[in-house]
């Protein structure tokens, strides 16, 4: 086997177990909510509240979405892309226009992911799941490019 195509392999496989360990989170967010009886999130006014009884009367629920992790999880994973070609002491990888076009998409997903986690927490958000998912797989994709072709640059 070509040492090229065993640096690609190994950049693979450690990019799946960091990949695996970082989906973690997101998984343990789903099964709570799944299988938990957390109380219902509610967007209620000052109008709505009951000064005798001290509650709030006809608040609208908030509905639960893993969004917000998977923003976080678009952040961190691109923030580490990103930081996997900064040159720290005398270890250099080499910077190639596919390394800079990949460093482009990771620098987009980490801002996407905070700009639609500032949504998400404001609850400002308009049915945007399908793209946080879009950013993650971004964030993911550049990530497993940047890390197959350090692996072949190392090789």
């Amino acid at each position: 086997m070509g040492l090229r195509i065993k640096a690609a392999l190994f950049g693979i496989v450690q990019w799946t177990a960091e990949a695996t360990i970082g989906l973690i989170p997101l998984g343990l967010y789903l099964i709570v909510n799944k299988y938990s009886s957390l109380p219902t999130l509610g967007l209620c006014t000052q109008a709505t509240y009951n000064v005798y009884l001290k509650l709030y009367n006809g608040c609208s629920p908030l509905g639960e979405s893993a969004s917000a992790e998977v923003c976080i999880l678009s952040i961190v994973i691109s923030g580490l892309a990103i930081l996997s070609v900064v040159p720290f002491g005398r270890k250099q990888r080499e910077f190639t226009l596919w390394t800079g076009i990949l460093v482009l998409f990771a620098l987009i997903a980490l801002i996407l992911g905070a700009l639609f986690y500032a949504l998400f927490t404001a609850h400002l958000d308009k049915e945007a799941d399908t793209i946080t998912y879009g950013v993650l797989v971004m964030a993911l994709l550049s990530s497993l490019c940047l890390s197959i072709e350090g692996a072949i640059l190392e090789a």
